[in-house]
């Protein structure tokens, strides 16, 4: 017979969608384990409690399993950024909350293989978002402008810089967090000096 929908089991889906959340669990205790440079399937598979054939089956190849941990660091980290500066300061707040509950996370994203290859997995796509929010946050700045706000956005509002205030300037957490708004509310006055600049002009 032609014609007929295959039926969905709602259950089934959310079953399929909690074994996914055990598997990126299990490569995430893994990267909490600042002593490993990789990681195996069938140590994933024992942490998340399923076969090897089943970690396959929903992450065919290794960069599904990558980004499915990525994205999840992600959206736990509230990385995405906002769209407008005035959501900024609530966003870096956030973010930096998110750092200081999982430092070990942080420390093996920076000092693991394992760690290192997650993050630039995903850079790239990242990198872009925020690139194209800025655009089009900023589309009254120049082109030159725009890149030197998407450049200092990317590289201060970071988990290397906090890591950096934290563990290797012993920085407290008030102290990091006062330090990076510091800066922030900087680039944010001198983007909205450039940004009534520009429309003063566009106006003329």
């Amino acid at each position: 017979m032609t014609g007929r929908r295959a039926y969905k089991s709602p259950l089934r889906e959310e079953q399929a969608k909690q074994t996914r959340e055990r598997i990126v669990d299990g490569l995430i205790e893994q990267l909490d384990d600042t002593g490993r440079s990789d990681f195996a399937m069938n140590e994933v598979a024992e942490r998340a409690g399923v076969s090897v054939r089943t970690i396959y089956r929903h992450f065919p190849t290794r960069e599904d399993l990558l980004d499915a941990v990525q994205d999840r660091i992600d959206r736990s980290a509230v990385r995405i950024p906002p769209s407008s500066g005035r959501e900024l300061p609530g966003h870096i707040d956030r973010l930096l909350e998110w750092f200081e509950a999982h430092p070990e996370l942080i420390e093996a994203s920076h000092v693991t293989d394992l760690g290192r290859e997650v993050r630039q997995h995903s850079r790239r796509r990242r990198s872009a978002h925020t690139r194209d929010l800025i655009d089009e946050w900023l589309g009254d700045l120049t082109e030159d402008e725009r890149v030197i706000v998407f450049g200092a956005f990317r590289a201060f509002v970071s988990s290397a810089t906090w890591r950096t205030m934290r563990s290797e300037l012993a920085m407290s957490p008030e102290q990091t967090r006062d330090s990076i708004q510091w800066v922030l509310g900087l680039m944010l006055d001198d983007i909205e000096r450039r940004l009534a600049a520009a429309r003063e002009g566009g106006g003329a």
